[in-house]
């Protein structure tokens, strides 16, 4: 993975979505590679954490926002920490 670090949002997407979907892989075929899953799973974090911290220029990037937390939650099974939603409520709320 990349330590690519950028604060656009869709780009910061792109790399998380790409994370998400190594990591299911991972943990579905290759088991065995404890290492290769704790890597991805800290740039998996990292990503989203960044996507959390993202603060948006526009009310339609702020939907886009939403939208994509809301459905790696739902796809992934995850919920917020009482932290990461006020982070996520903060970075948009220059918005409201």
């Amino acid at each position: 993975m990349t330590n690519y670090i950028d604060t656009d949002l869709f780009n910061l997407a792109k790399l998380h979505a790409n994370a998400a979907a190594e990591l299911q892989y991972l943990r579905n075929r290759a088991a065995h590679d404890k290492e290769g899953i704790l890597a991805i799973t800290n740039e998996e974090a990292r990503l989203r954490r960044l996507i959390f911290e993202c603060r948006p220029t526009s009310n339609q990037e702020a939907q886009t926002k939403l939208l994509y937390v809301v459905n790696f939650l739902g796809s992934t099974k995850n919920s917020l920490s009482h932290d990461e939603l006020a982070t996520i409520m903060g970075s948009i709320a220059h918005l409201l």
